[in-house]
């Protein structure tokens, strides 16, 4: 188990009590340090796997934590959490619901579902959707939640620092959420946090309950998420830490990264160990990586080094415009595909915002290169599947007035948007649920066409005639087989006009999740797998961005989307000063001037695109671009300028290189290595 460590890997591991922050370098083997660290605890010290908590960032990384860890120990994993912060903070909600304002079933909404909200509030409050875009408020409800202060605060927060009116807003969102006894994400770390906080009997169960802590990715932990894990804990503090503050690039996120920077001033008892030995790249690209990040001063100490050889070194490339650095990359990949040593899926283009991959997209198209645009449409995104994930919703929880409302008229049940509006007021002024008219739609007063009548009362029969059966354990697939097959969707689709394809491709998506939800139920781990669980799984799931495509394409995706992958030979482009550094980071609002902490944290982006490359990394800018058809010079990025010119070939706008060294060094260098 402890083989191939090396020495600070070693100490980390081995490593028992009190506070540790391992600084994990780009490439480390910060994985293993995590998993060897836990199974040792279980396998040698007797720590039962109920006293361990690890959280994570994505479920992909929990999930690759847990077959690690079964892996190591030998063991089924029975009673460790091993987590997302809201998968965590799920878990306390459900096991003290009785002290908070929520019932059992109580719905997560979704982001659609929040915009629906915030739009309900713009009706009442008569805002101006251009000046106070609905996505605008949710982001800014969503800051207040994350700072870290108590709900109770959080209306006055959201005044002083936005203007009067933000926190009655803020109040009335939070009433919506109440009264159809949901949460929003936040909320999943924020509730938590204030039972842990406001009841010390709950915050004591569950300091005794677990003895051990690990958090990943402690670099991109922001002030909610740091206050609610330390209330879990008690002296001596047994929290494992593992980030890089190298990679902290999460700060328009809510992330703050003087969290790791200042964890000795929170644990001052802390031992730090830096995991500085690179096991990803060559010496020449860590050496680039290394010459990138040393300009942000205020960062913990730390130097990659490499046991691989020196490698090639890197190569710049100045174009004379967007479509001259394409066709650049895209023929560097051709040669690639050509010499068939390196898998196209091993090839990257990384880039700062996804409006830069248009010309890409082209060039690569026209040479008849596959390729991926990852964080392209998710599939729990598509209407079809929203369509019937509300259904289950409601039937989940008969509160969920936007899930009711979204069903309403799916398949098309002769209900307007006008009539179904003139309900939704009714109930408002009688101070009645939607569903409670619904249910009796027949004394209703507002007047409705008979058709619209027949429709409401079959919508209200078809959830009656299900809702029982989707509530037995083990027969939720079963049951919504049976409810799809009656919605006959596949006629809707006909009748809005859809073509073969698309109709094709909307039944095979419903198809997917129904066999999604029979996996799910089928792995049940002992435990319950039914509609809440179900839900609760599938919203957590799906507020991660990340995927995975691994056939073979060339991968591109923004340098946020990069982080935590790797890649053979990777293209770094638009490395221009107002896309890297983006222009926010070159202006404040006040006076026009460049925010330091913004452009640190740019650095810190150029630094991970350059530490995904294992083998070869490409450097492009452009000296042109247009922007509505009208040509500007860009600048090169400031981050080029930092880079050691010994470890790079430069090639002119002109196309050609500027040494015959460098030719020879261009033409060789796919065929060298491909290991």
């Amino acid at each position: 188990m402890y083989e191939g460590l090396n020495s600070p890997q070693r100490e980390a591991v081995f490593h028992d009590d009190g506070p540790l922050l391992v600084l994990a370098g780009a490439g480390s083997g910060k994985t293993r340090v995590i998993t060897t660290r836990i199974a040792r605890l279980i396998n040698e010290c007797g720590v039962a796997q109920s006293k361990i908590l690890a959280v994570t960032f994505t479920n992909k990384a929990a999930a690759e934590m847990r077959e690690r860890l079964r892996n190591l120990t030998g063991k089924k994993l029975r009673g460790i959490f091993v987590g997302t912060f809201h998968s965590l903070g799920l878990k306390i909600l459900k096991e003290n619901i009785e002290a908070t304002q929520l019932r059992t079933g109580f719905s997560i909404q979704s982001a659609e579902d929040q915009l629906a909200i915030v739009a309900e509030i713009h009706r009442e409050y008569k805002l101006d959707p251009d000046a106070l875009p609905e996505k605008l408020i949710l982001w800014k409800f969503s800051e207040a939640k994350n700072t870290g202060l108590p709900m109770h605060m959080l209306p006055g927060y959201l005044d002083e620092t936005y203007g009067i009116g933000w926190g009655s807003w803020f109040e009335r969102y939070q009433e919506f959420l109440t009264n159809m006894n949901s949460v929003d994400f936040d909320d999943l770390l924020l509730l938590p946090r204030e039972l842990l906080n406001d009841h010390a009997e709950i915050r004591e169960k569950y300091q005794n309950h677990w003895n051990y802590y690990l958090a990943d990715e402690f670099q991109d932990t922001n002030p909610l998420q740091f206050e609610f894990l330390k209330l879990l804990m008690k002296e001596p503090w047994n929290l494992c830490a593992v980030g890089d503050d190298d990679q902290a690039i999460y700060g328009w996120r809510g992330a703050d990264v003087r969290i790791i920077l200042d964890f000795k001033k929170k644990f001052p008892t802390a031992k730090i160990i830096a995991l500085e030995q690179n096991y990803r790249s060559t010496q020449v690209i860590l050496d680039l990586a290394n010459a990138a990040i040393s300009a942000n001063l205020d960062r913990h100490p730390k130097k990659l080094w490499s046991a691989l050889k020196e490698g090639e070194p890197g190569f710049v490339y100045y174009a004379e415009n967007t479509e001259r650095e394409a066709v650049f990359v895209a023929e560097q990949i051709h040669g690639i595909q050509l010499a068939a040593k390196v898998p196209l899926n091993e090839v990257a283009i990384l880039m700062r915002t996804n409006f830069q991959s248009r010309a890409f997209e082209e060039q690569l198209r026209a040479l008849q290169i596959p390729y991926h645009v990852n964080g392209a449409y998710q599939f729990y995104d598509r209407k079809e599947i929203r369509d019937i994930l509300a259904y289950l919703r409601f039937m989940a929880n008969e509160t969920d007035e936007r899930s009711l409302i979204r069903i309403t008229n799916v398949p098309h049940r002769n209900i307007g948007d006008t009539t179904l509006k003139k309900l939704i007021e009714y109930a408002r002024a009688e101070d009645l649920r939607l569903w409670d008219v619904f249910q009796d739609i027949e004394t209703c007063p507002v007047k409705l066409t008979a058709a619209a009548l027949a429709g409401v009362m079959n919508l209200r029969e078809l959830i009656v005639r299900y809702k029982s059966d989707i509530h037995r354990p083990g027969n939720l697939g079963k049951t919504l087989t049976a409810l799809v097959q009656d919605l006959n969707l596949e006629a809707e689709y006909i009748r809005e006009g859809l073509d073969e394809i698309k109709l094709n491709a909307r039944m095979m998506n419903i198809r997917e999740l129904i066999q999604g939800i029979y996996h799910f139920e089928s792995n049940t781990d002992g435990e319950n797998h039914g509609i809440y669980e179900y839900l609760h799984f599938i919203s957590i799931m799906t507020n991660d961005n990340t995927e995975d495509n691994t056939s073979d394409k060339v991968q591109m995706m923004t340098l946020h989307l990069a982080k935590g992958l790797e890649f053979h030979t990777v293209f770094l482009v638009g490395l221009e000063e107002g896309i890297l550094p983006h222009k926010r980071s070159l202006e404040t609002e006040e006076d026009n001037t460049e925010d330091p902490t913004a452009l640190n944290e740019e650095r810190r982006l150029f630094y991970v695109g350059i530490t995904r490359a294992k083998r070869r990394l490409f450097l492009s800018s452009c000296l042109t671009r247009r922007s509505f058809g009208t040509e500007f010079e860009s600048e090169p990025s400031r981050f080029l300028a930092e880079l050691p010119e010994d470890l790079l070939i430069t090639e002119s706008v002109s196309g050609q290189p500027e040494s015959e060294n460098d030719i020879l060094a261009l033409l060789t260098g796919f065929n060298s290595d491909s290991d």
